[in-house]
């Protein structure tokens, strides 16, 4: 994906990442470090939890999808932070070897008055896995430079 600066996004314009397979490795290990309840980390034990079966932080998830977006390149090189995010919702569990994507579209502009070398895109990010359902849905405001 070509980076692209303020200027280019127009609202409606939407977005696909790539997809990747989580594993259950990877999966005990964020939340061993980060997020150490039973139904993260240990797959016996998640099996008596309402899930019925281990699932993924979601934070994890959130960290995952941030990555798949970031490595997309749509920003590369005019992403200047983020200010936030907004209605952050887990829909559904994410499970070992499931296959997530995120498909995003830009939903507001807003240019800078004091800063006229960028400007605000907000945009609806959703994560979703193999069987197109929509596990994860988020609002993210991303600092974006004009071009020069």
């Amino acid at each position: 994906m070509k980076s692209k600066y303020f200027d280019e996004f127009n609202i409606g314009d939407c977005f696909e990442t790539e997809a990747r397979i989580v594993s259950e490795e990877e999966i005990i290990r964020f939340a061993t470090d980060f997020d150490p309840q039973l139904f993260h980390t240990d797959p016996i034990a998640a099996k008596h939890t309402r899930f019925e079966g281990l699932i993924a932080s979601g934070m994890h998830t959130l960290s995952l999808s941030m990555g798949q977006f970031f490595r997309h390149g749509v920003l590369d090189g005019n992403n200047l932070g983020s200010p936030g995010m907004d209605d952050l919702r887990f829909l559904l569990p994410l499970r070992p070897g499931d296959t997530i994507r995120q498909i995003y579209r830009v939903t507001k502009l807003s240019p800078s008055r004091k800063k006229t070398d960028r400007g605000v895109v907000t945009m609806q990010h959703d994560t979703l896995n193999q069987l197109d359902e929509v596990i994860m849905v988020f609002n993210c405001m991303h600092i974006v430079a004009r071009r020069p």
